[in-house]
């Protein structure tokens, strides 16, 4: 598995797309396909914050599903923004949203082959 994370809009996709010779028909949007098996077909997922956000507003447990979705694709490639910079909310939602994300990357991290950061386009191998 290789993760790659970076902010909002610096081009995480387009490293991925350059650097493991992956097409838009590869890439899956967190933000449209939120199930495991719907994603299991997929070399990458882009967005999974959304994924994890979909799992908590549905009352599921978000790294149960990212060990589903580990286990059932170990080569897919994650790509995440980075969701813990900035202001600290005041809505305890959007609060839990983050340090869930924070925790689930932070576990994605651990298990990946490579994990990159991607800033202005350029990527920094950090794994």
């Amino acid at each position: 598995m290789i993760l790659i994370t970076g902010g909002t809009c610096q081009d995480k996709k387009e490293f991925a797309k350059k650097e493991f010779l992956i097409t838009d028909a590869d890439i899956v949007s967190g933000k449209n396909v939120h199930d495991v098996k719907d994603i299991s077909g997929y070399k990458v997922v882009s967005d999974y914050e959304y994924i994890v956000r979909h799992d908590l507003e549905n009352g599921v447990d978000p790294e149960t599903e990212y060990k589903a979705l580990r286990e059932s694709n170990p080569d897919i490639i994650i790509i995440a923004n980075e969701v813990g910079c900035g202001i600290i909310p005041m809505e305890e939602s959007e609060n839990t949203f983050r340090e869930e994300t924070g925790s689930i990357m932070c576990i994605a991290a651990r298990d990946a082959d490579a994990v990159y950061k991607v800033v202005c386009g350029i990527a920094k191998k950090i794994k």
